[in-house]
């Protein structure tokens, strides 16, 4: 099967505190690591042409020993991006509000992109033997 993880050409690495996002209209609360302008420039020009909803981008997300995939998305606030960090990877990685992602453990991002269409079978369940 063709890598699902086939990757930007770079690695961007950010370090950054870890934050808590509340909504004023509902009892949600959310963490996030904020992605500096600089990266999210550069990210946001080589996935230019896999730019989703609400301008989010998927990736695969590495922490540590920890690596999940989700989306980033567009913060206003700053320019840049913010990744969202689901409670399985600030536990799996003891990271709380406030906690600093720092080198050597620093987050690596890397895009998420779908499989080629020629790679699509779906008598074989969606990809094609072979591949």
């Amino acid at each position: 099967m063709a890598d699902a993880l086939s990757a930007f050409t770079e690695t961007y690495r950010t370090t950054g505190p870890v934050f808590r996002w509340t909504s004023a209209t509902a009892p949600a609360v959310w963490f996030f690591l904020r992605i500096d302008p600089g990266t999210a420039l550069a990210i946001r020009a080589e996935a230019f042409d896999r730019i989703g909803g609400w301008g989010s981008i998927k990736v695969s997300a590495t922490i540590g020993e920890t690596c999940w995939q989700t989306s980033l998305f567009p913060d206003k606030e700053t320019g840049g991006y913010l990744l969202p960090l689901q409670a399985a990877v600030r536990k799996a990685e003891g990271r709380v509000e406030g906690a600093l992602v720092s080198r050597p453990d620093g987050l690596s991002l890397h895009a998420v992109l779908p499989d080629p269409p020629w790679l699509w079978d779906p008598e074989a369940g969606g990809v094609a033997a072979g591949a």
